[in-house]
């Protein structure tokens, strides 16, 4: 380069290595050239004057114009660099070895509010945010040592109101013809407003990435450009697998809808937000609801530059809303086969609502708007005043009411409902609103005035059914008692006579009359049972049982253990049946040397368990069932005198109760009858 042109630019501050000045090149070339070709022309010219005199001052009025309109060129060239270094935004500084300003450009006092004069010859460090000196020192210390050429780096400056502001610092040293150091040059450019934007993005980016929320970054196109971890763990993509694509790309599927899509579709176009619920797919097939949310991203002058979606997964909500659904029709339809309709009315507005269900069973034609009027309307004038009354009470009270009352239906015909009301009460304790159901029970009053038809024919017959049953055990008794008597007369009378086999004869015949006149009490007892109920009373279970022991001929051999017992309320009589066949037949048929009886009893919450057990001979289990059916004996009638009706009463009173009555028995290892008693 051009001895004369590297003073200039030396002059004017101008470092060629800057990248600021590379764009000046084509034009400094051409100036060197012109200072290359102001050499030659003046070797020209001394070889000319030696020539010629003449042709030397020619020469030289040649050249002289030739320096004006290069130094023109300069002046120009060096006016458009100060234009330049005045107009640029960044501050162009240089410093001396002692880091003192010696060159500032404009930019100096906008970017801190000093002025040039009052700056220059101050130390670089001066107006560096105190917390930040010692960066400066660190970063400029190497330069001065000549162990580095240059450094960029960021700091605080403090402005001359006081303010902060950040300024990215780029620096190099400048040396002398000899290569040493006389200072630095650079630039200090203010990037608060970039670090500002960059730590608001930073924060929003923490924000997405910690949010619950999918979110989603596009382009002006709606291609994905960033997407949050959350959007990774719902859908299975990886964010390389997905950049670049459009959601619906790879998201929509089956059972997207059409609609929902092409109204996307459209607010992108449109550049316009989209609000809604859109079904997707994720990397494995399986759908998913979202609930999204997409805005466009302009800047100030109203430039798109991209799309930001807020996604929020609702499949559970979707399936709860589905399952309220289902729910609500298996209601409606619940509500239609039982003929149940439910209602609401709110106190504040007076205003009734209804269910599909109510409007049928008054025959109001569906939509039909309703109120308390038309409801009153509706209830049969002769139980008005009651149904009244039991709204009246619940507003007082604030219980649930319910009340059986007739109404008349739309098209006249009359109608029996049961209607439930409760109250809904505010924090305050007022009633706020009723809320309750009306079944129609036309068909159950019907059944119900039927069942007291039947019930009362019913008493009627088991009288008539009693009465005769009392003549013909009177009739049928008769003539066996007069049997029983003529047997007795005719032995007497033929006493002498008699051999011993007609004696036994006569003793099986007067038998045979005793077991026919048991069995006609047993089938008695038998038809009574469930049919005659007999008055509840106290019961002391031990006592009873005492009582029944000592009513029968028990062996002295005879071993009886009892367990304690409860007290209860209940029928005695059918108790103590139970409980003296068990004992009677425990007694009668165990033929153990020494024969014992254990009578226990388990608490088992809604009902006692009783047991009756001896160490007999036992029953086979083929026999278990057998034991309690009517007439039926596991021994000859002719060995143990029985008319097998005991145990089928016993089984009939117990079943009557809805409880159960078995045995557990093994041959050689004695019997134990069971039976289930209720405590209510």
């Amino acid at each position: 380069m051009h001895r004369l042109l590297k003073r200039q630019l030396k002059k004017y501050g101008v470092d060629l290595n800057d990248d600021s000045y590379k764009k000046l090149l084509p034009f400094i070339d051409s100036i060197n050239e012109a200072y290359k070709g102001f050499d030659e022309d003046l070797r020209h010219v001394e070889l000319t004057l030696e020539l010629s005199s003449q042709e030397l001052f020619k020469v030289n009025e040649e050249l002289k114009k030739n320096v004006e309109s290069k130094t023109a060129e300069a002046e120009d060239l060096t006016s458009q660099l100060e234009s330049v270094v005045n107009n640029v935004t960044e501050v162009i500084f240089q410093t001396n070895q002692q880091g003192e300003w010696t060159f500032l450009n404009p930019a100096w006092e906008d970017l801190t509010g000093y002025s040039i004069k009052e700056s220059l010859d101050t130390s670089f460090t001066k107006y560096v945010y105190s917390e930040d000196k010692e960066i400066s020192k660190q970063e400029l210390s190497p330069l001065a040592k000549g162990e580095r050429e240059f450094s960029r780096f960021t700091i605080r400056y403090t402005t001359k109101d006081k303010n902060i502001r950040w300024v990215e610092i780029f620096v190099r040293i400048t040396k002398d013809k000899q290569g040493a150091y006389i200072g630095t040059s650079g630039t200090l450019n203010d990037v608060t407003e970039r670090l500002v934007a960059q730590e608001e993005i930073r924060r929003l980016a923490l924000v997405a990435q910690k949010t619950d929320n999918v979110v989603i970054i596009t382009d002006a196109e709606g291609r994905i450009e960033w997407a949050n971890e959350i959007f990774t763990r719902l859908t299975k993509y990886e964010l390389d697998e997905v950049l670049g694509k459009k959601p619906g790309e790879f998201l929509q599927g089956e059972k997207t809808s059409e609609k929902t899509v092409s109204e996307i579709r459209s607010a992108i176009q449109s550049e316009t937000s989209y609000v809604g619920e859109i079904y997707n797919y994720n990397k494995q097939g399986k759908g998913y609801w979202l609930d999204i949310s997409i805005t466009p991203i302009k800047d100030d002058e109203g430039e798109l530059h991209g799309f930001i979606a807020i996604e929020s997964d609702i499949s559970e909500r979707k399936k709860a809303e589905e399952q309220l659904n289902e729910n609500r029709a298996q209601l409606a339809e619940a509500q239609s086969i039982a003929q149940v309709g439910s209602w609401e009315y709110t106190v504040e507005d007076g205003k009734l609502n209804w269910s599909d269900e109510l409007y049928r069973i008054y025959e109001i034609e569906q939509g039909t708007s309703v109120d308390m009027d038309l409801y009153h309307s509706l209830i049969h004038p002769d139980d008005l005043q009651e149904f009244h009354a039991a709204v009246d009470k619940a507003y007082e009270t604030k219980k649930e009411y319910s009340l059986e009352h007739r109404v008349i239906a739309k098209n006249g015909t009359q109608k029996f409902v049961l209607g439930i009301g409760k109250p809904i009460t505010n924090e305050k304790g007022e009633v706020i609103a009723l809320r309750g159901t009306a079944q129609d029970i036309t068909e159950r009053k019907e059944s119900e005035n039927k069942l007291k038809d039947y019930a009362e024919t019913l008493e009627k017959t088991n009288k008539e059914l009693d009465q005769f049953a009392y003549v013909v055990s009177h009739d049928l008794k008769s003539p066996l008692r007069a049997i029983n008597n003529l047997s007795e007369w005719i032995q007497e009378d033929i006493e002498e006579s008699l051999t011993d086999e007609t004696r036994d004869q006569f003793n099986m015949l007067r038998g045979r009359v005793h077991r026919l006149e048991g069995l006609i009490n047993g089938i008695l007892e038998y038809s009574r049972v469930g049919r005659v109920k007999t008055e509840q009373s106290k019961v002391d279970v031990k006592l009873m049982i005492d009582e029944i022991i000592h009513s029968l001929s028990i062996p002295d051999n005879y071993k009886i253990e009892i367990d304690k017992m409860p007290t209860l309320v209940t029928q005695e009589v059918e108790l103590s049946q139970v409980f003296s066949n068990f004992i009677s037949n425990a007694i009668k048929y165990n033929d153990a040397k020494e024969p014992s009886l254990t009578i226990g009893c388990k608490d088992l919450g809604d009902y006692y368990q009783f047991n009756v057990a001896d160490n007999g001979s036992g029953i086979e289990e083929k026999y278990h069932e057998r034991v309690f059916k009517i007439f039926q004996t596991l021994q000859a009638r002719d060995t143990v005198e029985s008319t097998g009706v005991g145990l089928a009463i016993v089984k009939k009173i117990v079943e009557e109760r809805g409880l159960k009555v078995w045995v557990e028995s093994t041959p050689g290892e004695g019997a134990n009858f069971i039976f289930q008693w209720p405590k209510i």
